[in-house]
């Protein structure tokens, strides 16, 4: 789910979300499928996505949104071209005197954060949303160019399957 899903279970058990037994019950069933303890959490049942972002939004200082009902206005959208927005997985929401806050569906990827702040030229800030809401936010904002590009995006997220015949 996140870049560190150690630091992610600490926060949570801190925070009383889930309890340290349901942690190692869900380590215990992982299969190597390349599922992290906190999706297992969340397939369980012992815990909702939303409220492992909104623990993670909350310690970092974040907002956590919903982009349900929210229009980006073209201005803002332009300030981050197409190729950028799928890379690194973000939506810019809004500028403000501070900068430009995206929404991200990992809170804790810091370094996108740092290379777009460099890239735009401007500081950038991170809204936490929904992974989904991300991908369909982007598919509305930024559709593919070509079938390459919706392909490159489909191995960016790590979703591709080969077919080998012979």
């Amino acid at each position: 789910m996140t870049s560190n899903d150690t630091y992610v279970l600490e926060l949570l058990e801190q925070e009383a979300a889930v309890t340290s037994d349901q942690v190692a019950q869900c380590r215990a069933s992982l299969n190597g499928d390349g599922s992290t303890v906190v999706d297992a959490l969340i397939q369980s049942g012992a815990i909702e996505e939303t409220d492992v972002l909104a623990t993670i939004a909350q310690a970092f200082g974040m907002e956590y949104i919903t982009l349900e009902g929210t229009d980006i206005p073209a201005d803002v959208r332009d300030m981050v071209p197409s190729d950028v927005a799928r890379r690194y997985r973000v939506l810019p929401l809004y500028k403000s005197d501070e900068g430009l806050t995206v929404a991200m569906g990992d809170p804790l990827d810091f370094d996108s954060l740092d290379t777009l702040t460099h890239m735009l030229g401007c500081h950038v800030q991170g809204a936490v949303v929904q992974r989904h809401e991300i991908k369909a936010a982007l598919d509305r904002y930024y559709p593919a160019d070509s079938d390459m590009e919706a392909k490159m995006g489909t191995i960016a997220e790590g979703t591709v399957h080969v077919a080998v015949t012979g």
